[in-house]
């Protein structure tokens, strides 16, 4: 490993995952995916990434409680984005207290870019 960030993409519907994972990876970071809540918790304890994006509405386990999870054995450790496609942002309660950004689908990675500063120039290395 070169010492890249670590970005762990969550979602159940593979074309997005496939293009987040291309991007990251075509920007250098270390990337990871998922496709719902019971294997990302399984890969976020294994890869232990610097962030992790992740779909709100998914089978198995939703991105809250993932979220939850996660913020429970890292803490501030990792950088948590809701990622979803529902129009009602007003999801931001305390269901989804633990997400640190929200992002709507599709994403405008102006605004993603500008989140997440530390991730919009490829990594020293």
């Amino acid at each position: 490993m070169r010492g890249e960030l670590k970005v762990l993409v969550v979602d159940d519907h593979p074309d997005m995952v496939d293009a987040l994972a291309r991007l990251l990876d075509a920007r250098g970071y270390e990337v990871r995916t998922a496709h719902d809540g019971v294997e990302a918790l399984r890969l976020e304890a294994e890869f232990q990434p610097d962030c992790l994006l992740l779909d709100v509405s998914m089978p198995l386990m939703d991105g809250a409680e993932v979220a939850r999870i996660v913020r429970e054995r890292r803490g501030a450790d990792i950088t948590l984005v809701a990622v979803t496609g529902r129009a009602d942002l007003g999801l931001r309660s305390c269901e989804l207290e633990a997400m640190d950004h929200w992002l709507k689908k599709p994403i405008d990675f102006e605004v993603f870019y500008r989140i997440f500063p530390a991730l919009s120039a490829p990594p020293a290395g």
